[in-house]
């Protein structure tokens, strides 16, 4: 009897073109899974053709730093000053371990006008791509002249080690645009000397992008799920101005959740445009939640 009093329920929605509430909160879940699970082999797939990092030791990133001070030092005793200027990575630096300090100390000295990375050398970084480089000569020139400048920088990672013996050993060439002359070369041969700092410095754990990804859309699944006990008070018999108030809040947690979990690390127009995105999905993805609840509770 129970069992054909539900057929005649189904039967009677479908005539009527009702679509039970329940099925929709059902249908929507559903989509939310396929969408989570859909990232997560997008993601995966993304991690088997993306190049693979060398696992660089904190030996490695403390001495690519002590780099960088030896290269501002050096910096005053060149001829070549003043005018725009590029950096083109260094070679055999293939994810900019050695090549960052380096140009963070171009930029420091205020020798030159050090023109900005390109926008595409700035999203492969972000999506832990390899960094394009410039080798010195005719294709380190053509990149000068492409930015209007007077200076072309570039070198080569000679060697990078950890054992036996900590090394890092880099050359690095100053090439006047014009006349293609080698206007100052240097040879940079850095060890670490005494109490090694590297062993000092506290390195922050930081979770694999992927899995901080998962975690946020765990959390934006399951936030909402806390209205679910007095749903029916606040969405139904509730004010417009409380049920605002509520979504606004889980848009705002969820825009939280998103930044100490993966945007921290986004301080450029990316970042924004990331920002954008995840505010708006978020604004979208609660509406729908928000709305398919208040049926539910009709």
């Amino acid at each position: 009897m129970r069992r054909r009093t539900v057929t005649v329920y189904w039967k009677n929605l479908k005539r009527s073109g009702v679509e039970d509430p329940i099925m929709k909160l059902l249908r929507f879940l559903g989509f939310l899974v396929g969408t989570a699970v859909a990232l997560a082999t997008l993601w995966a797939f993304y991690g088997t053709v993306s190049p693979e990092k060398p696992p660089y030791s904190d030996h490695q990133r403390q001495m690519a730093e002590d780099l960088g001070q030896a290269v501002q030092d050096w910096l005053p005793t060149i001829p070549a000053s003043g005018g725009r200027a590029v950096f083109g990575n260094l070679e055999s630096d293939d994810f900019g371990l050695v090549s960052h300090p380096v140009r963070a100390a171009l930029w420091r000295s205020a020798r030159f006008d050090l023109a900005g990375r390109g926008v595409l050398e700035r999203v492969r970084e972000r999506i832990n791509w390899t960094i394009p480089v410039w080798e010195v000569g005719e294709d380190l020139s053509d990149y000068a002249r492409h930015h209007h400048a007077r200076w072309a920088i570039g070198g080569t990672v000679l060697r990078l080690a950890d054992d036996p013996q900590r090394i890092l050993q880099v050359r690095l060439d100053v090439v006047e645009v014009a006349t293609g002359r080698m206007v100052a070369s240097h040879d940079f041969t850095v060890q670490p000397n005494g109490v090694d700092r590297a062993v000092a410095r506290v390195v922050p754990v930081r979770l694999p992008a992927h899995v901080r990804i998962m975690l946020w859309i765990g959390l934006v699944v399951l936030l909402p799920l806390c209205v679910l006990p007095f749903a029916r008070d606040l969405l139904v018999d509730g004010s417009n101005t409380a049920i605002l108030l509520t979504l606004l809040g889980l848009v705002g947690l969820d825009v939280i959740g998103a930044y100490l979990l993966y945007l921290s690390g986004y301080d450029n127009w990316l970042g924004i445009g990331v920002g954008l995105a995840v505010l708006a999905l978020s604004l979208a993805f609660n509406l729908k939640y928000l709305t398919v609840m208040k049926a539910v509770h009709l």
